[in-house]
């Protein structure tokens, strides 16, 4: 008697063993497919202003290459910029520096040899004219006569290793010339920049030549975060916040540079471009804008410059642009963008035209969740195959009566793929003189969600007639069925602004004897016309046929092995805030002859089924919900199990753990299988592993004739584990010696089978 429980309680145990265990799964539905296409150019302009208060191009525009931000502000208010960026040892201490003067506004700078309080002005035009530097922010006009060979010296003042303050040691004449020719006025200023203390305040004093209306001025860097300099006016005596406060690139202005022609070097005003510290350039030239990239990028502040537009001389509304002359832009973030100048107004409106496009690829997406995944809930993934590339799927299977009738006639439309079905209120008969004047306001029918026998082409028709099978009806002579409908199939592929739409009509002139589906499809103008024939037999075993409309071609697109649920995207009804919707989904459909229970509420470990249903949406997709923008997965309700019931009256949970939407398609999961069904003598079979000795001493070893790795795992009569070891082939020994003198289970699994032998200990 006792020998008779110690057996029982084995096989209770062997059979927890092998239903009982959680399985850890994924499939994934893909990764978007998607094209790289060139970015489109975007055409823009900015204005430097019509002449005012004396200044041509009045106006400095800030621009973003990114969005189009412009900034547009008065380019003639100031004469003097001071640097508001701090040091950055042990290369970048010019930058905190620098002081620039507004040479394109009509600012002069000149180097006295004389002293503030004995400023003499004799002969100033022969004093040395420094000018701002055309590569570099780093070096402004006052900078620019600094000893190359003295670090500390900065040009208008020297470095104090004591007081960690540049102190200045030179005095200047500013010249503010206002107008043009013989109707400008000039201002004189002589300039004193006494220090920059500890890299934080600026303080300068200035005055008229005989000493009146002096101003000593402090500009604290601290009030001009994030920005290259503070503006100061030495007539308004006033300093200024100018630069905006949102990224830009590039800066449309007046600047001084010189220029050589003929032989001869002159200092003159340009208008142009200058470019951000951040921005590098690069300039492209003798190449079509339309092909052109970018070439060596150089960090020059006048890399665009000026020189994409010429004079074209006396009398001429507007400049000449240069052609096949491109320019690009990259800033800190490694962003590239292509400028092509396409117009110069000139001074009469300071208008520059211009193209701009970002230079990396436009991805498009082509197709999210491009896959579909038919599962075996006992061996786990059978086969991912496009999912889009097909449009009507055709009933294989053959009419059952007197109840599954349906099954055989059944047209499905790829709707989770962008296809759509419209029945044309016109008569078959006019097939060749196909309307679709206002097919919006036709029947739009759609695949049934609960049964895989009601497609689209079929979900218009007459329920009272046992005859009509919505695309057609059974003829009782020919015992066909032939059409009585046609239909506006279309076709949508892509998104956005990268939709593409295809319109086919098509009629199924019949259904031959149940065993040859004949239908015909055409462009909506009767060209690209094609008639097909689909014969079920080749097609045995498969539910569908399924025909691409675009490349007339028809797939065996199901395996040959067993399937009991598809991963895929369909179409389906929704309510939400009383509004009722179709749209797509993803998520899970049923094999016919797959069962499915939902339980909800009820902690995971202890849900058991309930109903079953024959509804292919059983599992469907509620077991998820969008978390919104941002969010790089779907949340997955808790408390929320699935069941499933295949052939043989197999049964396994299925509880969702991930889902990480569009970006990877990936679903990870737990199955559980709960109940082996008659498959159980099948699962031991087909293994290929034998153990010895047995009964057993110190050790078993393992005879395996495949080349995959197992995981063995002795387990007493109570379903604790006690020892467990990988093995294979090679590997395939496993000691024993620990465990006390009775009687064992030992289970042999991967991920493809397992098996449970019964173990003696000696």
């Amino acid at each position: 008697m006792k020998k008779f429980f110690i057996l029982v309680a084995l096989a209770l145990v062997q059979t927890l063993l092998l239903a009982q265990t959680v399985v850890r799964d994924s499939i994934s539905l893909g990764a978007p497919i998607t094209q790289q296409n060139a970015r489109p150019f975007i055409n823009d302009s900015i204005s430097l202003g019509s002449p005012t208060a004396g200044f041509s191009y009045p106006n400095d525009v800030f621009y973003n290459m990114q969005n189009g931000n412009k900034t547009t502000v008065v380019g003639y208010n100031w004469h003097l910029a001071f640097a508001v960026r701090k040091a950055l040892p042990p290369n970048r201490f010019l930058q905190s520096a620098t002081i620039l003067a507004n040479e394109g506004r009509g600012v002069s700078v000149y180097q006295s040899n004389s002293n503030w309080g004995n400023f003499d002005t004799a002969g100033f035009a022969t004093w040395a004219n420094p000018h701002n530097s055309d590569s570099s922010w780093d070096v402004g006009a006052l900078n620019a006569n600094r000893s190359m060979s003295n670090p500390f010296d900065f040009g208008w003042g020297t470095y104090d290793m004591v007081s960690h303050n540049i102190t200045g040691n030179k005095v200047y004449l500013v010249r503010i010339s206002v107008g043009s020719g013989q109707t400008a006025i000039h201002h004189f200023k002589k300039l004193w920049v006494q220090e920059l203390m500890q890299d934080s305040i600026w303080t300068f004093t200035y005055a008229n030549i005989n000493n009146t209306d002096s101003m000593t001025v402090h500009i604290n860097k601290a009030n001009y975060t994030n920005k290259l300099f503070a503006y100061h006016n030495m007539l308004l005596d006033s300093t200024m916040n100018r630069e905006p406060n949102t990224k830009w690139d590039v800066l449309f202005t007046r600047y001084g540079a010189f220029a050589t022609q003929f032989g001869q070097t002159i200092f003159s005003s340009n208008t142009g471009v200058l470019t951000h510290p951040s921005v590098m350039s690069s300039m492209v030239a003798g190449v079509p804008v339309s092909t052109s990239t970018p070439g060596l990028y150089t960090n020059k502040i006048t890399g665009i410059g000026t020189d994409w537009k010429k004079n074209p001389g006396p009398g001429q509304p507007n400049f000449l642009i240069i052609d096949s002359l491109s320019y690009f832009t990259k800033d800190a973030a490694n962003l590239e963008h292509k400028l092509i100048f396409t117009g110069f107004t000139g001074s009469s409106t300071g208008v520059i035209s211009f193209r701009r496009a970002n230079t990396a690829p436009l991805i498009v997406t082509l197709e999210s969740y491009p896959n579909d995944v038919f599962y075996n809930m006992a061996n786990g993934e059978v086969s991912t195959v496009r999912g889009a590339n097909w449009h009507l799927a055709f009933a294989i299977r053959n009419a059952a009566p007197p109840l599954n009738v349906m099954r055989s006639t059944t047209i499905l439309a790829n709707e989770g793929r962008g296809v759509s079905v419209f029945v044309s209120p016109n008569d078959v008969t006019e097939f060749a003189n196909f309307d679709t004047t206002g097919f919006r306001s036709w029947i739009n029918p759609h695949n049934s969600e609960n049964s895989w026998d009601i497609g689209a082409l079929n979900a218009y028709r007459d329920s009272s007639n046992g005859f009509d099978f919505g695309w057609g009806e059974y003829s009782q002579v020919s015992h066909d069925l032939e059409a009585t409908k046609m239909f506006l199939v279309r076709i949508t592929q892509g998104s956005g602004q990268n939709t593409t739409t295809t319109f086919k009509k098509i009629k199924i002139d019949k259904l031959s004897f149940d065993t040859s589906w004949i239908f015909t499809y055409a462009n909506v103008d009767g060209s690209n016309s094609k008639t097909i024939t689909i014969n079920k037999p080749r097609y045995a075993g498969k539910l569908f046929a399924y025909h691409n409309l675009l490349n007339d071609s028809t797939h065996d697109r199901e395996p040959a092995a067993k399937w009991d649920v598809l991963f895929t995207r369909y179409g389906a009804f929704y309510t939400q805030f009383g509004q009722t919707i179709f749209s797509t989904n993803t998520g899970v459909l049923s094999h016919p002859l797959t069962l499915t229970s939902k339980v909800k509420g009820v902690a995971i470990s202890q849900a058991e089924p309930g109903v079953y249903t024959h509804n292919l949406t059983g599992i469907g997709t509620d077991w998820k919900e969008n978390p919104g923008p941002g969010q790089p997965n779907f949340r997955v309700y808790d408390s929320l199990s699935y069941f499933t019931k295949t052939l043989g009256d197999r049964e396994d949970k299925l509880v969702f753990e991930t889902f990480r939407g569009a970006s990877t398609g990936v679903i990870i999961f737990n199955k559980t299988n709960i109940k082996l069904g008659t498959g159980l003598s099948k699962v031991q079979a087909n293994n290929a592993i034998s153990m010895y000795p047995n009964p057993a001493n110190e050790s078993i070893q393992f005879s395996i004739s495949d080349n995959q790795n197992y995981e063995v795992s002795v387990v007493d009569l109570s379903g604790k584990t006690l020892v467990q070891q990988k093995v294979n082939a090679q590997e395939n020994k496993l000691a024993i010696d620990a465990l006390q003198t009775g009687f064992y289970l030992v289970r042999i699994a991967n991920e493809n089978t397992q098996q449970v032998i019964r173990l003696i200990k000696n």
